[in-house]
């Protein structure tokens, strides 16, 4: 039965720990976090659903930084707490590695379609605004 085989499409070495692997499906991308021994920063890696390498071994600046989502070209970036799992901090790059957009004053609270929901970081509920991740720029306070 075919329905739940998987077919290997390529094979790519990382020279650490795969932390975490988010799928794009829209542009065929994958991103990719690695970590190593003792959480190091993470590492970003993008490559195509054919296994070609289109961003290696981007190294974050701090380690809190995490891989959330990978959309229209753009890697999303989310801070982790030491004490809760999400901090404040939204960051955006570009496919290269370039940031659009930056924020510490924001904390990540949902991805979905094209958005990120977040929450200024002085709110511990409601009063959610929203980023479009195709032209990073937060857009407007009620649900697109």
């Amino acid at each position: 039965m075919t329905k739940y085989t998987i077919y290997k499409a390529f094979e790519k070495k990382f020279p650490f720990q795969i932390w975490k692997i988010v799928a794009d499906t829209s542009t065929q991308l994958l991103g990719v976090e690695l970590r190593g021994d003792g959480a190091q920063h993470a590492i970003l890696y993008v490559l195509d659903f054919q296994g070609n390498l289109l961003l290696e071994n981007l190294q974050l600046p701090e380690k809190e930084w995490t891989l959330e989502a990978l959309q229209h070209q753009t890697i999303v970036l989310k801070r982790v707490g030491d004490s809760h799992p999400v901090k404040e901090g939204i960051h955006l790059l570009d496919i290269q590695g370039q940031t659009r957009y930056l924020s510490h004053e924001y904390t990540w609270v949902d991805t979905y379609l094209h958005y990120l929901k977040v929450r200024h970081r002085s709110l511990q509920s409601g009063f959610e605004e929203y980023i479009d991740i195709r032209d990073a720029k937060k857009v407007r306070q009620t649900s697109p």
